[in-house]
């Protein structure tokens, strides 16, 4: 079943209604929700996978810009000291959900099966913005449902985040999230 970013905003604001960093009961799972301007900005970015539900972010990075937006989804494998941006559109939050990137559990998917094993050309990117499948939106919606109940969030919630690494790695320039951990 297709969902559509816009679709998974009423689902968003019942798990985290509040402004700020939501810390999930899900091991690497953060959600977020901004709602005031950030002009270009000086940050500090940890290794991880983030999935906007509304709204569009801007990562700048060395004369190159990076954007995720519901339909788009960006890789940080390393940390990395860059610039960003929040582009509001009808003053509606930001909202989305941010996956740290574990080495541990990126190398147990690789191990589970070789066959995700790719070679990029050229030197791999510690950033890379990616469209965002079907697959990935489906499953993305799942990892919210989780969220409404402890319970699920406990026992399926991992699984998702796992898939979701998954299908991060099987992309065209997963290659350079594995090239980081391995």
């Amino acid at each position: 079943m297709r969902h559509s970013m816009a679709n998974l905003v009423p689902l968003f604001d019942a798990v985290a209604p509040n402004e700020g960093v939501l810390k999930t009961p899900i091991k690497h799972l953060n959600l977020f929700r901004i709602s005031t301007p950030l002009p270009r900005t000086p940050m500090a970015y940890e290794p991880q996978i983030i999935i906007m539900i509304q709204g569009q972010k801007i990562i700048y990075l060395g004369g190159k810009s990076y954007i995720y937006d519901p339909f788009n989804y960006v890789v940080l494998s390393v940390p990395l000291p860059l610039e960003c941006t929040i582009v509001y559109e009808d003053n509606k939050p930001a909202l989305g959900l941010s996956i740290a990137v574990d080495p541990a559990l990126i190398g147990e998917i690789l191990l589970g099966d070789a066959r995700i094993r790719a070679e990029g050309k050229g030197m791999p990117s510690g950033i890379y913005a990616s469209p965002l499948s079907e697959q990935m939106a489906d499953a993305t919606f799942r990892l919210l449902q989780t969220l409404a109940t402890r319970n699920e969030a406990t026992i399926l919630g991992p699984m998702i985040v796992r898939e979701i690494l998954f299908r991060v790695l099987c992309d065209e320039h997963g290659w350079a999230l594995q090239a980081a951990v391995l």
